[in-house]
């Protein structure tokens, strides 16, 4: 969220935060406040690079190195002032697992015969929420998410994904997260991470005892993966409803629909027993770029689902595409004054093959329960260890 200009919301937001966490269960911001924004980006900046970038393929040869990931190593921002180093483990990781396991015959999921976006939004929209056996230093969360595979993949933000790595901090299975579904949203699966950009967490581990962390949505997303059902009313892994991934960003003035479970107005016991899935349609505002020269992020405007909670929330087409993971937002008094925004998936797929060394594409139709295994065994503690470091100090 931006920083608000009068003080008396920003401490009335805080306030509020911490009566909730008194009664077990606070609701995960979509980001906290931040000063800057990341650049505007215009429509006829997109089309002159657009022209630049068609005049670039007609006359030059297309390179399949790197891009093609076929060296194995990701092209990552360098930091000098950390000690984590799990890169090019993930890159080998990822590597091992496309030449060994076997791979699912499934295609990436292909956009799906358009109908009631409302409907949709709400069954492809899960609640994730983290409770903790005991008060501690890191308060139980309830966020939101979307399944993008029928298989059980959620896409939601990483720093609610966070929460996965830290289960057995400050003890084994002292944070259990789980995966909701439903108005009120009801426990139905079980779920374990799957991937979190480590650039995330290198720009980010030292915020994580913030009671207001700020960030402006750059590598903050993630993928978790249902391993299984705790309550067998609820559709099994295959038959999920899910969204397809669009693979360019919206334009200002398309027709959306933003979805989530927000909690900014609720105590911690409603939020356990009586937490609603809402939706709303509006419109594609200012798009922003991360340096990129292309859509980044967006923003939605206010609506009902501009709350604590909502967080890692579908931003989808009226075809049934998703374009965008709600992620940050703008502080107000009411709903209807803040500004949701919400990173494009053309980002996330395009930085998803920065970060991780393979297309996003080709890592969906790996072994994914093979590919959860090899992250938390390879790149998971280095992650974890540079959270709980904070923690500790």
């Amino acid at each position: 969220m931006i920083i608000l200009l009068k003080e008396f919301a920003l401490l009335s937001i805080a306030l509020f935060t911490a009566v909730l966490a008194t009664l077990g269960i606070s609701p995960q911001p979509a980001v906290a406040p931040d000063i800057e924004l990341p650049a505007i980006i215009t429509e006829e900046e997109l089309e002159r690079e657009k022209s630049e970038e068609d005049t670039q393929v007609a006359t030059s040869t297309i390179e399949t190195g790197v891009s093609q990931g076929t060296d194995g190593e990701p092209s990552l921002p360098q930091e000098e002032e950390t000690s984590i180093d799990p890169f090019q483990d993930l890159a080998d990781a990822f590597s091992r697992l496309a030449d060994e396991t076997e791979i699912r015959q499934t295609e990436v999921p292909q956009t799906q015969t358009p109908r009631d976006i409302n409907t949709l939004a709400r069954s492809a929209l899960v609640n994730i929420i983290c409770t903790t056996k005991t008060a501690g230093a890191l308060n139980p969360i309830s966020a939101s998410g979307v399944v993008i595979d029928p298989q059980g993949i959620i896409l939601t933000n990483a720093h609610v994904a966070q929460y996965f790595l830290l289960q057995n901090y400050p003890a084994p299975g002292f944070i259990d997260c789980s995966i909701r579904v439903g108005s009120p949203a009801r426990v139905a699966y079980s779920a374990e991470l799957l991937f979190l950009p480590p650039s995330w967490i290198q720009d980010n581990a030292h915020k994580i005892d913030d009671e207001t962390p700020t960030g402006n949505g750059e590598h903050d997303y993630a993928l978790v993966r249902i391993t299984g059902r705790i309550n067998q009313s609820f559709p099994e892994l295959g038959a999920l409803p899910f969204f397809s991934v669009a693979l360019n960003s919206p334009r200002v003035g398309t027709n959306v629909t933003v979805a989530g479970y927000p909690a900014g107005f609720l105590g911690g016991a409603t939020i356990q027993t009586e937490l609603y899935a809402a939706s709303s349609n509006t419109q594609v505002g200012q798009l922003y770029t991360f340096g990129t020269q292309a859509v980044d992020l967006f923003s939605v405007g206010g609506s009902i689902v501009a709350q604590q909670g909502s967080s890692g929330g579908p931003v989808a087409r009226s075809d049934g595409a998703l374009v965008g993971l709600i992620v940050t937002s703008s502080s107000a008094p009411n709903t209807a004054g803040r500004d949701l925004r919400a990173l494009s998936t053309e980002y996330i797929i395009r930085d998803f093959e920065s970060e991780a060394g393979v297309p996003l594409e080709a890592f969906f139709n790996l072994n994914l329960a093979a590919q959860a295994a090899s992250f938390q065994a390879t790149v998971a503690p280095a992650l974890t260890k540079a959270l709980t470091d904070v923690l500790n100090n």
